[in-house]
């Protein structure tokens, strides 16, 4: 029985591109925190690995510069943006639900911006994939990533609150500085992804990434 577990561990591991089973600190069981192993919906892991899963569509709620979000954020998000207005500080959603068409054309403008820049096609689609997550595999597809600016000029003052203060209201600093070669994507101090107050307490207490946090790094 237990040798069947761990096959079918070891399937779902390949599916989702992961290779170290119980290596590096690893363990087989780490995988049972993955999103496919629970009914979580805060913790569906997308990368550049693991894809958005077939037939997703989150319940949208469209904000009032006209981005939408999973509606089920949207109470922590706004009191997050509440009480970094009441620090002083001038939040708002630059970026949150894309779908899949949305990334396809993000993609494709970068990768035509560095084609005219003199880059190879293949080398100008993986360098593309340092800034943009290929279509299918971006957070913003899932609803619960948003890119937060600032209306004023005091964005690093904001990045600054964000980074203490997100996970209180259970959102993290998805691509974190050094920690590119475990998310894919270079550091983004704006772009933050809903996971809910427990894991994100943990994720801050542990300062791991969610892939480390579901096991899947």
């Amino acid at each position: 029985m237990v040798s069947a577990v761990v096959a079918l561990i070891l399937v779902a591991a390949a599916f989702c591109g992961m290779t170290r089973v119980g290596s590096g600190g690893s363990s087989v069981f780490s995988f049972l925190r993955s999103p496919r192993y629970q009914d979580d919906w805060r913790l569906v892991l997308v990368n550049g690995d693991c894809a958005l899963p077939k037939g997703f569509a989150p319940p949208l709620l469209t904000l009032s510069n006209g981005e939408r979000v999973d509606e089920r954020i949207y109470p922590d998000l706004q009191r997050m943006f509440d009480d970094a207005r009441a620090a002083g500080l001038s939040p708002f959603v630059r970026a949150g639900y894309r779908s899949t068409e949305d990334q396809e054309r993000i993609m494709e403008s970068k990768v035509d911006e560095l084609l005219r820049q003199g880059w190879p096609e293949k080398a100008a689609r993986k360098e593309a994939r340092r800034t943009a997550a290929k279509p299918g595999h971006s957070e913003h597809e899932l609803g619960m990533a948003v890119d937060i600016n600032s209306h004023t000029s005091d964005e690093w003052q904001l990045y600054a609150w964000l980074a203490e203060h997100a996970w209180q209201y259970g959102f993290i600093l998805r691509y974190p500085q050094g920690a590119e070669e475990i998310t894919g994507i270079d550091y983004e101090p704006w772009h933050y992804r809903y996971v809910g107050a427990d894991a994100a307490r943990a994720i801050r207490e542990t300062d791991c990434t969610l892939e480390e946090y579901l096991g899947a790094a």
